[in-house]
């Protein structure tokens, strides 16, 4: 059997690699203990996490007009592809169906483009 084409590391070299990153525990090698990963995992819990968006999830309103059967076009060009959910009155936290619009995310962009320009 033949080696594939390329350049490998020779026997000394890969002893020489290894013997120099025995000392160093910046190396990929390292593992954490338990203590340690159990601290990392609290830290980053609820409000400390930086994904936290006050302990309801982004898709929320998505999944409501999904569960409902309303998710089949887009309500400005009727599109079927792409798409999401615009909140009329702009609060991401207000999910009443009649605040929800489904829109396609080309259409969802030129929407919030038009309000942008309408604030200046």
């Amino acid at each position: 059997m033949t080696r594939s084409a390329g350049w490998h590391h020779t026997k000394e070299s890969k002893e020489k690699i290894r013997k120099s990153a025995l000392g160093n525990k910046r190396t990929l090698g390292y593992k954490h203990t338990k203590i340690t990963k159990l601290r990392l995992s609290k830290s980053k819990l609820g409000k400390n996490n930086p994904h936290w968006h006050g302990g309801r999830g982004r898709g929320y309103a998505g999944r409501i007009i999904k569960r409902l059967g309303l998710f089949i076009l887009c309500s400005i060009c009727g599109s079927n592809r792409f798409l999401c959910v615009h909140h009329i009155d702009g609060n991401q936290n207000n999910n009443l169906l009649n605040n929800l619009k489904v829109v396609c995310k080309s259409c969802h962009s030129k929407i919030h483009e038009t309000y942008k320009n309408c604030k200046r």
